[in-house]
C-alpha cells in the first residue's frame, strides 16, 4: 500500500513556513484542539463519529506542519495521513469546513498575532492534504468497496455482523442476544506449537475433513486445509481471529498495524510459519463462498490486500522474537531496582506534565502496583497477547469512565521510557521494551478513544443536558444501544452501569427517563424497556443496591396513563413482562428484590402494587388460603374439644366419645405435623451449624428466629406436647377402664390434674389464633390496620413496664406502713404485703378497682395510706396515660404514612414466600401465556403501541396520586420514518435550569423598561442620545451597549487601512455572508496573501 503517486506537494517560501510553525506553536500552546472539533462537529455534523481521537488528528496536522520544511517528511507524513483515512468518505466541501473553521478558530486564539502569511500557508496545507485525501479515497475505493462487500457476505453466512467493534450486539430472528463465544483464552507456546491448544468453540482443521462441505468462511478455511494436507498448521486458527480485525480496518492503515504487530506476538509461538499456504487456502476458501461475486477484480483486491499484511507480516516477526528476549532480560532486575523504577516512572511523569495530577491522586504504593501491571501486560504480550489486548480494553474503558484523555498517553510513554533508559543495563534492549510499549500505549490510546464517548463524556461531568445533546443526533434505531453499551473489540461497558457505580445519578436519571420515554413515529414505537433488561437483567437489585433513588424513575417508565376518560375510568398500561417474567419463562427475581428492599413508598408505587395484584388475584390467594385452612380446621376442632358449653359433658356418657374424637385429631394430625416438621428442621439446623447463640449456653436453630410463624408453631408443638402429657382421660384408663373424660371421684389427683389440664389450654387456643389470623392478610386494608397495631405494640409494652415499675415502687412503699386498722379493714385485706398492694394498684391503674373500695380508703385510720394511693393516681392517670395517648398519636402520624407500604410490603412476602412455591410451573406457564405479553398493546381505540405491557383502568383523579407520570406521555413526531434519522430537537426541552432563569430574568427587566417608557412618556420626559421616544435610562439598553465594542474594524482588502463596520452597508454584510453560506468554496480558494487581508478581522 502506497500513495506516492497522488501526494500534492506544497512549497511555501521559509517566511511563510516560519509564520506558520510560529502561529502554531501559540495555538498548541493554549489547548486550541478541543474547541476546533467541538466547532468542526457543529459545522459539520456528520463527520461526528469520525471525530474520536481529536489529540491525535491535531498532532497528527501538526507533524505535517513540522515538516514543511522537510519534504521527504513531508511527503511520509501526508502518505500516512492519506492511508489512514482512505476509508472515509470525505468530501470536497468537508475540506473546505475543515479549513473555515480552523481559520476561524486561529483568528479566535490569535488575535493580532494572525498574519497574512500564516493563514496562506495553513490553507495552502489544508488544500494539498484534503485533495491528496481525496485522491487516495479515489484511488483505492474500489478495492476497499470489494473488500468490505465481500467480507459482508462472508459474516453474514455465519450469522455475524461485519464490524467486530459494533456497540450493537448481534440478534437472533426473535430479538434475543446471542451468546458470545470467547475466542481469547491463553494458550501456552507448548500448546500452540503441538496443536493441542485449539480454541473452544472452533472445529480442529482434522475434524472439519470428515464432515459435509461447510459454508463459513472459518470452516472452509478449515476445510480446504484438511483437503490441501495442512491439516497441522494449527497456527491458522491466530490467522483467521485476525482476519475478522483485518478486514473491516483495511482502509486504516494504523490500525491495520496495530493488529499486524498483535498477529506477530501470536504467531511468534510456533515453529513454522508459512503464510504463503494460508493465501493458497484463504483464495481457495473466498472462491469457493462467492462463486458468483468472485471475478478480477476481487482478485486484485484481495491480492493487494494480503500483500500489505504478508509485508507487514514478514518484517515484523523476525524482530518479535528479539523484541521478547529483550523484554525479559530487561524485566530480571532486582526487587529494589524495580521498585526505583517504577516510582521514577511516575515521578518524571509528575513533573513534566502537570494535568497528571488531576487523575492520579494515589498512594506510592498503588502507583507502583499500577506500574507492575503495566509490566505484567508488556509480558502477557509475548505470552497471551488476546488476553493482553482484552486487559488493554478493559482499562481503555476504565479509563474513558473516569475522563482520562488520550493527550496524557503520550508524556506518560515518554516518562516511562526515560525511566527505562536510566536503568537499563544494555542499550539494545532499549528497542523492543520501547516497540512493545508503544504497541500497549497504541491499543490503549485507540480503545480509550473508541471508549470516549459523548455520552460517557458527560457521565463523566455529571450533566443531564450535555448527556441528552450527546444523544441528540444519534439514528433514532441506534440510541438505546448508546445508553447501554460502548464496546471496544470484545470487551464493553455499560454507560448506565457506570453512571450508577461512579455515583453520576443526574446522568443515570437522565438515561433511564431517555431509556423509558416511549417515543413514536409514523411506522413503528421506540421504547428501550427490553433493550433495557436485556443488557441489565439485575436492574432492579442494582438500583435498590446503589441507586435506591432512580428505583421510582424506573417505575414510572413501566406505565402509561390515556389522556381519555371512558365510562368514569382511564385506560393504564404497565409495561410489566419484563418486572414479572425472566428470560426462562419463570418468575423475575425483581419483585423479590423489591420486597427484600423493603421501601414502602416503591411498594405503595401503582406498578408494583398491579403487578402484586396481578399475582395474588390469578394465582396466590387461593394458594394462601388452602396453606391458612388447616389451622382454620384445627382451631375449629380445638374450640369443640376444649371449651365447655359446646359438647355435652357429661364424662362418662356417649357426648364422651365426640370429645375424644376431638382431642385424638388434635394430637395425631396437628401435634403430629408440627412434631415431624420442628424435629426434622432442628436436626438439620445442628448438622449443618445453623444455630444462633441465645444466652450464654443456649444455642437455638436460626430458622425459628427468622420467622414469626415457625416460632408460634414451635411454642404451640411444645404446649400440645405437654397436653398430651396431662391428657386427663389417658390417665383416667389407669383407675377405669371405659374411657372417661374426668375421673375426680378416684382422688384429688385427678382433679388437680384436670384443672392445670384446663388451665394450660388456654395458651394454646391463643396461639392457634394467632396462626390463623395471618388470615387478614387477604385484605390489603385490615393487613394495614395489623400494621399499625404491630408497630404500636411495643410501645404499648413500653408503657405497660413503666406501669409495672411504678405499681413496684409504690407496693413496696405501702407495704411498709403500720397496719393499724380491724382485722376487716382495707389496709390488711388489699394492702398488707407487697403483692397484695401490687395487685390493687395494677387493679386501680386499669379501673378494675371497687368504688366501694375508694370509700374505705378515704375513712381508713392511716392516714398516709391515702396520700401514696393519691400519688400513685396521679403519676399514672395525669401524668404517664396522657404521656402514652401522646407518644401514641405522634407514633401513629408517623406510621399511618407508610402503613399501607408495609400492608404491601406483607403482602409480596406473603405471595413470594409462601403461596408461589406452591404454585406448579404448568399453572405458572398456563398464566403467563394468559397475559399474551408478547403482543402489541394497545394505547387509546385503534393505535397500537409497545409490547410487554397489560392493560387496565383507574379512577379519573388516581393520577393525583403519582403525578410523576404524565398524562399520554408518548413522543410522536412526523415526517420521514427512517430508523437511521434522529429524533426532531425539542426546543421547549432543552432549556436547562439557568437558561430558563436568563429567560425570565430578561423577561422582568423587558416589563421594567416597558414600565420606565411609559412613566417617561407621561411625565414629558425625552430620552436623550436618540432620535426617537425611547427612554434612554433603560437599564437593560445601558448594560446591553456597554456591552458592545464601540466600533468593529475591517481590513480594506489590498489596502492595508481600516474602516468602521457601521460603514458598511448592513443589507451588503448580511448578503455577502448568504452567498458565503451557499458556496463556500467561492471564498476559500486563495492563490496568495493578499487575499486574506478581510480575515484579518476576526475576533
Amino acid at each position: 500500500m502506497d500513495a506516492q503517486d497522488v501526494i500534492e506537494m506544497v512549497e511555501l517560501d521559509d517566511f511563510t513556513i516560519t509564520e506558520v510553525k510560529t502561529g502554531w506553536k501559540i495555538m498548541d500552546h493554549k489547548g486550541a484542539h478541543l474547541d476546533f472539533f467541538e466547532s468542526l462537529k457543529v459545522a459539520v455534523p456528520r463527520a461526528g463519529p469520525m471525530l474520536k481521537r481529536a489529540h491525535a488528528a491535531w498532532e497528527a496536522f501538526g507533524k505535517l506542519i513540522t515538516g514543511l520544511d522537510d519534504a521527504q517528511q513531508l511527503r511520509a507524513s501526508m502518505e500516512f495521513c492519506a492511508l489512514r483515512h482512505m476509508g472515509v468518505a470525505l468530501q470536497q466541501s468537508d475540506v473546505d469546513s475543515f479549513k473555515a473553521v480552523l481559520l476561524e478558530l486561529c483568528g479566535s486564539k490569535l488575535g493580532a498575532l494572525l498574519t497574512p502569511e500564516f493563514q496562506f500557508g495553513v490553507s495552502m496545507l489544508v488544500d494539498a492534504m484534503g485533495r491528496t485525501m481525496l485522491r487516495t479515497r479515489t484511488k483505492f475505493e474500489t478495492r476497499l468497496r470489494i473488500l468490505r462487500t465481500s467480507w459482508t457476505a462472508l459474516e453474514q453466512s455465519e450469522g455475524e455482523k461485519l464490524d467486530i467493534d459494533s456497540p450493537v450486539s448481534p440478534r437472533t430472528h426473535d430479538g434475543k442476544l446471542e451468546p458470545e463465544i470467547d475466542n481469547n483464552e491463553p494458550v501456552s507456546p507448548s500448546e500452540k506449537s503441538t496443536g493441542t491448544g485449539e480454541h473452544k468453540g472452533r472445529k480442529s482443521l482434522k475434524s472439519v475433513g470428515s464432515v459435509h462441505v461447510p459454508r463459513s468462511f472459518h470452516d472452509m478455511v478449515l476445510f480446504n486445509a484438511s483437503v490441501m494436507n495442512m491439516s497441522d498448521n494449527v497456527w491458522f486458527e491466530e490467522m483467521l481471529q485476525s482476519l475478522r480485525a483485518l478486514v473491516p480496518n483495511c482502509g486504516n492503515i494504523s490500525r491495520m498495524q496495530e493488529e499486524c504487530d498483535l498477529l506477530c506476538l501470536a504467531l511468534v509461538h510456533y515453529d513454522e510459519v508459512n503464510l504463503n499456504a494460508f493465501k493458497q487456502v484463504m483464495f481457495a476458501s473466498l472462491r469457493s463462498l462467492l462463486p458468483s461475486q468472485w471475478n478480477t477484480e476481487h482478485e486484485n483486491a484481495w491480492s493487494w490486500f494480503w500483500d500489505g499484511v504478508e509485508q507487514r507480516l514478514t518484517t515484523g516477526m523476525p524482530l518479535t522474537a528479539v523484541y521478547m528476549n529483550h523484554l525479559q532480560s530487561f524485566l530480571r532486575m532486582d526487587e529494589d531496582a524495580c521498585s526505583a523504577f517504577k516510582m521514577e516512572v511516575f515521578e518524571t511523569f509528575f513533573a513534566t506534565c502537570e494535568q497528571s495530577q488531576e487523575y492520579l491522586k494515589a498512594s506510592n504504593a498503588k502507583l507502583q502496583f499500577i506500574a507492575g501491571r503495566i509490566l505484567d501486560i508488556m509480558t502477557d504480550m509475548f505470552r497471551t497477547p488476546q488476553l493482553a489486548v482484552k486487559d488493554i480494553s478493559a482499562l481503555g474503558l476504565l479509563h474513558a469512565g473516569y475522563g482520562v484523555r488520550e493527550e496524557l498517553i503520550s508524556p506518560f510513554v515518554t516518562s516511562f521510557m526515560s525511566a527505562v533508559k536510566n536503568v537499563c543495563a544494555e542499550e539494545s534492549w532499549l528497542r523492543g521494551i520501547q516497540w512493545t510499549f508503544e504497541l500497549v500505549s497504541r491499543t490503549l490510546a485507540r480503545t480509550l478513544a473508541e471508549g470516549s464517548t459523548a455520552v460517557m463524556r458527560a457521565i463523566t461531568k455529571n450533566s443531564a443536558r450535555q448527556l441528552e445533546e450527546a444523544v441528540s443526533s444519534a439514528p433514532r434505531g441506534q440510541r438505546e444501544q448508546m445508553l447501554l453499551r460502548v464496546q471496544v473489540g470484545t470487551e464493553s461497558i455499560s454507560p448506565l452501569l457506570w453512571a450508577i457505580q461512579s455515583g453520576a445519578l443526574r446522568s443515570a436519571e437522565a438515561i433511564l427517563m431517555d431509556l423509558l420515554s416511549i417515543r413514536a413515529d409514523r411506522a413503528r414505537y421506540y421504547y428501550g424497556m427490553e433493550g433495557l433488561w436485556d443488557r441489565h437483567p439485575d436492574i432492579v437489585p442494582l438500583l435498590c443496591k446503589q441507586a435506591p433513588s432512580l428505583m421510582e424513575h424506573l417505575l414510572d417508565g413501566l406505565m402509561w396513563r390515556s389522556k381519555q376518560i371512558k365510562g368514569g375510568m382511564r385506560r393504564v398500561n404497565y409495561y410489566i413482562s419484563r418486572i414479572l417474567v425472566n428470560e426462562e419463562g419463570g418468575l423475575a427475581p425483581s419483585m423479590s428484590q423489591l420486597v427484600k428492599h423493603g421501601d414502602p413508598n416503591l411498594l405503595c408505587h401503582p406498578c408494583t402494587r398491579f403487578v402484586f395484584d396481578l399475582l395474588w388475584a390469578k394465582m396466590c390467594c387461593l394458594a394462601f388460603m388452602v396453606t391458612k385452612l388447616w389451622f382454620v380446621l384445627t382451631l375449629f376442632d380445638f374450640i369443640v374439644g376444649l371449651q365447655y358449653g359446646i359438647l355435652m359433658f357429661d364424662s362418662a356418657g356417649p357426648g364422651r366419645w365426640a370429645l375424644i374424637s376431638c382431642r385424638l385429631f388434635m394430637y395425631i394430625f396437628s401435634l403430629g405435623h408440627l412434631f415431624v416438621k420442628h424435629t426434622s428442621q432442628f436436626v438439620n439446623a445442628y448438622n449443618h451449624g445453623r444455630t444462633v447463640r441465645c444466652c450464654r449456653f443456649l444455642r437455638l436453630p436460626a430458622y425459628l428466629l427468622s420467622s414469626r410463624q415457625e416460632f408460634v408453631e414451635f411454642v404451640l408443638a411444645v404446649f400440645l406436647l405437654g397436653m398430651l402429657t396431662m391428657e386427663p382421660f389417658l390417665h383416667c384408663l389407669n383407675v377405669d377402664d371405659r374411657f372417661v373424660t374426668n375421673c375426680c371421684e378416684h382422688g384429688e389427683f385427678y382433679c388437680t390434674l384436670s384443672d392445670n389440664y384446663d388451665r394450660i389450654s388456654t395458651i394454646p387456643m391463643l396461639l392457634y389464633f394467632v396462626l390463623a389470623s395471618d388470615l387478614v392478610y387477604l385484605n390489603i386494608h385490615l393487613s394495614s390496620f395489623v400494621v399499625i397495631c404491630t408497630s404500636l405494640w411495643w410501645e404499648f409494652v413500653l408503657y405497660l413496664g413503666a406501669l409495672a415499675f411504678l405499681a413496684t415502687a409504690f407496693a413496696s412503699a405501702i407495704a411498709c406502713l403500720p397496719q393499724t386498722g380491724a382485722d376487716a379493714s382495707i389496709q390488711l385485706r388489699d394492702f398488707y404485703n407487697w403483692p397484695s398492694a401490687f395487685q390493687s394498684l395494677i387493679s386501680m391503674s386499669l379501673n378494675m378497682y371497687s368504688g366501694n373500695n375508694y370509700e374505705e380508703i378515704h375513712t381508713a385510720t392511716e392516714v398516709p395510706l391515702k396520700w401514696w394511693i393519691m400519688a400513685f393516681g396521679a403519676c399514672w392517670h395525669i401524668f404517664i396515660a396522657n404521656l402514652m395517648i401522646a407518644h401514641f398519636c405522634e407514633s401513629y402520624r408517623g406510621i399511618f404514612q407508610d402503613a399501607m407500604g408495609h400492608a404491601w410490603l406483607t403482602r409480596g412476602t406473603v405471595i413470594l414466600e409462601t403461596a408461589m412455591p406452591l404454585i406448579s410451573a404448568k399453572k405458572w406457564k398456563a398464566f403467563v401465556l394468559s397475559l399474551r405479553l408478547q403482543e402489541p398493546c394497545e394505547l387509546d381505540e385503534g393505535d397500537v403501541g409497545p409490547c410487554g405491557g397489560l392493560a387496565t383502568v383507574e379512577g379519573p383523579f388516581e393520577h393525583l396520586k403519582s403525578p410523576s407520570v404524565e398524562l399520554d406521555r408518548v413522543q410522536r413526531f412526523g415526517g420521514l420514518a427512517s430508523v437511521d434519522l434522529p429524533w426532531p430537537e425539542d426546543k421547549a426541552d432543552n432549556d436547562d435550569s439557568s437558561e430558563k432563569i436568563y429567560k425570565i430574568t430578561n423577561a422582568r427587566f423587558d416589563e421594567q423598561d416597558r414600565m420606565l417608557k411609559e412613566i417617561c412618556i407621561k411625565l414629558g420626559i425625552r430620552a436623550s442620545g436618540t432620535g426617537t421616544g425611547s427612554s434612554a435610562g433603560s437599564m437593560m439598553g445601558h448594560s446591553q451597549l456597554s456591552d458592545r465594542p464601540k466600533a468593529k474594524l475591517a481590513v480594506v482588502e489590498g489596502s492595508g487601512s481600516s474602516v468602521p463596520d457601521g460603514s458598511i452597508p448592513e443589507d451588503n454584510s448580511d448578503a455577502a455572508a448568504t452567498e458565503m453560506m451557499e458556496d463556500p468554496s467561492r471564498h476559500n480558494s486563495v492563490t496568495s496573501p493578499r487575499h486574506f487581508g478581510s480575515l484579518g478581522s476576526l475576533p
